[in-house]
């Protein structure tokens, strides 16, 4: 396993997943995680918390192309435990996105600028088309030091660049 993109307190946890038999396998040596190991490895939700203090991630995905790129995102970030779940995709997704995933918030890709001071983390990528402006989600990324996840389509996005371009 690789230790690129876990977060420090993952990385502290003694046992990651378990071999065929059952034991638990010490971090370095372990290649399967295990649910009930993710679980004992995140914090415990307060049984009076709601979803607005447990964590809010913007995703910048989807196209027409790739509808299921933003629900396969959101559903997962909903399911790691995000409390609030923004999701900004083209206007021609925003209702095949809500019959999908309902407690997801759909926003302009416009409106990007305004979400990520707001958010605790954010993923630009996944089903992303070729015409997506590029040079503005670098200038979002130098401008907002938020946690970020970049998928395929997102790193790919971003090859195109120059340095300097933005």
């Amino acid at each position: 396993l690789l230790e690129i993109g876990f977060p420090p307190f993952l990385l502290d946890c003694p046992e990651v997943g378990a071999n065929s038999s059952g034991s638990p396998q010490p971090w370095p040596s372990g290649i399967l995680l295990s649910r009930s190991w993710a679980g004992s490895c995140l914090p415990a939700r307060q049984a009076d918390s709601h979803k607005g203090q447990c964590g809010k991630v913007l995703l910048v995905a989807g196209s027409e192309r790739y509808p299921g790129a933003a629900i396969l995102a959101a559903k997962g970030a909903i399911r790691s435990g995000a409390g609030l779940v923004y999701v900004a995709v083209p206007p021609a997704l925003r209702h095949t996105l809500v019959g999908a995933v309902p407690e997801a918030i759909p926003v302009d890709v416009s409106d990007i600028d305004q979400l990520l001071p707001q958010m605790g983390a954010w993923a630009i990528g996944p089903g992303l088309s070729e015409d997506f402006d590029s040079a503005r989600l670098l200038s979002l990324i130098e401008k907002f030091d938020r946690p970020l996840l970049l998928d395929a389509d997102g790193l790919r996005l971003l090859s195109g660049l120059k340095p300097g371009q933005a």
